[in-house]
């Protein structure tokens, strides 16, 4: 456990340096758990919607995500609009397309998956590895 932590600690210092969102990538859900227990993240907010995600990221902050089969797309869609200064998320409670600016000098987001999540969106054609920044898998 000593070791992970220290692996995931040198990827959060590398992270934090770059503009792009981080990937970590573990094997199967019960190490994704074990990773989010980690202590390594106990300053950064967990959020639950590319939505909320969008609208964080142009306060700032250190974030992370889940990728699960259900958020595929959206996280492609935040992950591919990122770097390019506006992220347009539609806004199923009002019904309308909104624009986040994020705040890039502010933010470490990272996004946290399984191997399987991650093969499963090379499948549907939509590449959360390439889309993403730095990327550590876990086993």
């Amino acid at each position: 456990m000593i070791q992970i932590e220290t692996e995931l600690q040198d990827f959060i210092i590398t992270s934090r340096s770059l503009r792009e969102p981080s990937l970590l990538v573990v094997s199967d859900d019960s190490k994704l758990f074990l990773v989010i227990k980690e202590s390594v993240f106990s300053d950064f907010k967990k959020t639950n919607k590319v939505s909320e995600l969008s609208m964080l990221a142009e306060k700032g902050g250190e974030y992370y995500m889940i990728i699960t089969k259900d958020n595929i797309k959206e996280t492609y869609d935040f992950l591919k609009q990122y770097p390019l200064g506006a992220i347009d998320i539609f806004d199923s409670v009002s019904g309308t397309q909104k624009t986040y600016c994020p705040k890039y000098e502010d933010n470490t987001i990272f996004f946290i998956t399984t191997k399987q999540v991650l093969e499963e969106s090379e499948k549907m054609g939509l590449s959360i590895l390439k889309a993403s920044g730095i990327t550590k898998q876990i086993i």
